[in-house]
């Protein structure tokens, strides 16, 4: 499964384009894009709409133009900063229509009962995990999150910062998940920041998450956000139909099987129901002509 990274800040295309690729070198096959806005900023120009090309590479990891030896999957996300709670009023409402232009929605904030506000929104993919939050925050609350499938997201980028709330809020995160319903993303704007995904989960065993948790952590888990995600903008938006061999590898679970029709692959009863009829037929039959 392909290593991912959903928070690489966006600044122009080109810089971007530069980090994609990097992070191509770096051993990573997923990323997602983040534009960040605040509350009255509903109204911004999407800028993830802009191209972002990324150079092709080998599988050794050196250069190949023109090639498509290795492709990265790219996504939009949108994160929204939260500072007080008062601030939560008619998000939702003011931004309806930009939800619809990206495939992630996450929320950054550092307060605790903003935490506690959007661990219960269904809209929300990713709550950016600030460990810096002043009060320790209640393991009944980050559950709330967990039960509505939010993935709550800790960027290794903090941890070169850390201080002592980081540590307490981080492990207690780290605690009440169990390794389940947590992401590690990078969060880093300078190339020089980045690490390729094995030295971050030795990173992050600091924090007590053992190496198997780490590695779903940006494998299997940062999957289940993109799916909720796509999830989300299906139900968004319109119906629509297009041939099955247009969809990409992570939309083919739109589709209908024979299990989701006939879990069983088991004929029979329809078969014994056709055959009850058509005796029931050939005895009515037989009673007619009897009375003839």
């Amino acid at each position: 499964m392909s290593f991912c990274d959903l928070n690489v800040p966006f600044k122009d295309v080109r810089t971007t384009s530069d980090t994609i690729d990097y992070l191509s070198q770096l051993g990573y096959g997923v990323v997602a894009i983040t534009q960040t806005l605040r509350p009255k900023e509903a109204n911004a120009e999407n800028v993830l709409d802009q191209p972002v090309y990324s150079k092709q590479f080998t599988s050794s990891g050196w250069m190949k133009p023109n090639t498509n030896n290795h492709t990265m999957e790219i996504y939009k996300r949108l994160n929204i900063v939260i500072e007080k709670v008062e601030e939560l009023k008619d998000l939702e409402r003011s931004f309806q229509k930009k939800f619809q232009q990206y495939h992630l929605i996450s929320i950054t904030t550092a307060d605790r009962m903003v935490m506690e506000a959007i661990s219960i929104l269904p809209w929300v993919d990713i709550i950016n995990f600030q460990g810096n939050v002043k009060s320790r925050i209640r393991t009944e609350v980050l559950r709330k999150g967990y039960d509505k499938g939010i993935h709550y997201e800790i960027n290794y980028n903090d941890i070169f910062k850390m201080d002592g709330s980081f540590m307490a809020n981080t492990t207690e995160l780290i605690r009440s998940s169990k390794g389940k319903n947590v992401i590690i993303s990078s969060g880093c704007d300078k190339t020089r920041l980045m690490r390729s995904p094995y030295d971050i989960e030795n990173m992050v065993s600091l924090l007590g998450m053992s190496t198997e948790h780490a590695r779903s952590a940006h494998t299997k888990h940062a999957k289940s956000v993109i799916l909720k995600g796509l999830t989300r903008l299906t139900h968004l938006g319109i119906i629509d139909s297009f041939p099955h061999s247009k969809l990409q590898e992570l939309e083919k679970w739109k589709m209908i099987n024979d299990l989701a029709t006939n879990p069983t692959k088991n004929n029979i009863p329809e078969e014994k129901e056709k055959e009850m009829e058509k005796e029931k037929e050939n005895q009515e039959q037989d009673v007619d002509k009897m009375k003839e």
